[in-house]
């Protein structure tokens, strides 16, 4: 992903579409192991702990890195250089 990030970067266009696949497969894994790992129904277990256990600040850490994620995923033309000159330049 970061290596053919950087050749369409540079004006290498042909490998637009596989940077583009790779990414969209990337986001995908990604937010299918984040929504499981967050959605995950509670142990069968029921032993309560009181306070903050290792389970309460990895679940509540998941969610910040989540929403983190989530920004970072802006839009490209909020990015400070769009990427149409580079792709122009490509043949």
């Amino acid at each position: 992903q970061g290596i053919l990030g950087v050749k369409v970067y540079n004006g290498q266009g042909k490998h637009r579409e596989a940077h583009e696949v790779i990414g969209n497969l990337t986001t995908a894994s990604y937010f299918t192991g984040a929504g499981l790992s967050l959605f995950a129904p509670p142990p069968l277990i029921s032993v309560k702990n009181k306070g903050l256990t290792s389970i309460k600040a990895h679940k509540w850490l998941a969610s910040v890195h989540f929403s983190a994620m989530v920004f970072r995923g802006k839009p490209p033309a909020l990015l400070p250089r769009p990427l149409e000159p580079y792709l122009e330049n490509s043949s």
